[in-house]
């Protein structure tokens, strides 16, 4: 959806890659006003200034197509089908403008952690 310029804070997908001809609308998506992320997490992260890791999330049946389709234009395209239906977190961490004690957060880096690709080959095979 569209909001007015001075509604921020935002957390725009633009610099998503690779991205698909069929997957262009996620570069104008605001990921803050989504529920995938839960819609508070950007608000913690400026009122706290530390990092933000939510709960783990499996997908839910009627989302897990549009799950796919995500994971087959990113960077664990090529795993698709083995982590799809896995549980994956959330994290968020600000980017600041300098390393002072007075700094201020310019921006937030933010990706998904899947436990199934997380642990694969850390824990013994009886874990």
């Amino acid at each position: 959806a569209d909001f007015p310029y001075d509604t921020g804070p935002h957390l725009p997908l633009w610099q998503r890659s690779p991205i698909s001809k069929g997957r262009q609308r996620l570069l104008n998506m605001d990921f803050a006003a989504t529920r995938a992320i839960g819609r508070n997490i950007l608000k913690i992260l400026l009122d706290t200034n530390e990092a933000i890791m939510n709960k783990a999330i499996f997908p839910i049946p009627s989302a897990l197509a549009n799950f796919k389709e995500n994971l087959a234009v990113g960077q664990y395209r090529h795993d698709v089908d083995f982590t799809v239906e896995d549980p994956q977190t959330f994290i968020l961490s600000p980017v600041f403008d300098s390393f002072a004690s007075d700094r201020k957060i310019t921006g937030a880096l933010g990706t998904n952690i899947y436990w199934k690709l997380f642990f694969e080959n850390i824990l013994q095979p009886s874990a």
